[in-house]
């Protein structure tokens, strides 16, 4: 099974990490935030439950799918240490997410299941559409800032990475 993996606010605890860059005088994530910053470790913004999920799931084909500025997801996505746990990385720049699934679909064995664990659902409903074998989960971490978002009909949610866990086992 390959399991595309959302970086923010799903395996990353966005809102602390933007509560620190303001703590820290930073005001725009990407243009405040200098290359020598991200030599730091931010591992500490992982979700707690994060790393133990990666190590259970090495079986399965790890997708990270990230939207956003590209240069700094990398930064932030390499300075957190989980790089190594995944198959593949797709940044998506300010591309849709459906669209690169749907390239990364054309170009790979679309016979395997797959699922997308993401926060928004604007994201999982345009990647579903476009890509209709795709598993849409949502990620709805108490405190993001899309979890409040109204839900659709038929798309799983989970409220951490243990009650996905599960989900995937079941599949």
């Amino acid at each position: 099974m390959t399991l595309f993996l959302d970086f923010d606010y799903t395996l990353f605890d966005t809102v602390k990490f933007k509560g620190f860059l303001k703590e820290n005088g930073i005001l725009n994530d990407i243009a405040g935030f200098s290359g020598a910053a991200f030599q730091k470790d931010i591992s500490g913004f992982l979700f707690p439950d994060t790393v133990d999920f990666l190590k259970g799931h090495d079986s399965h084909r790890l997708i990270l799918i990230t939207f956003g500025e590209e240069a700094f997801q990398r930064a932030k996505v390499s300075s957190s240490g989980i790089t190594s746990y995944f198959d593949d990385m797709l940044f998506t720049g300010d591309v849709l997410k459906s669209v690169v699934l749907k390239e990364w679909f054309s170009n790979n064995d679309s016979r395997t299941p797959a699922v997308l664990l993401d926060d928004r659902m604007a994201w999982l409903y345009d990647a579903k559409r476009a890509n209709p074998a795709l598993i849409p989960v949502r990620m709805r971490r108490e405190g993001a800032p899309y979890a409040d978002e109204e839900g659709r009909d038929g798309y799983a949610e989970v409220r951490d990475l243990k009650e996905f866990a599960r989900m995937v086992a079941a599949f």
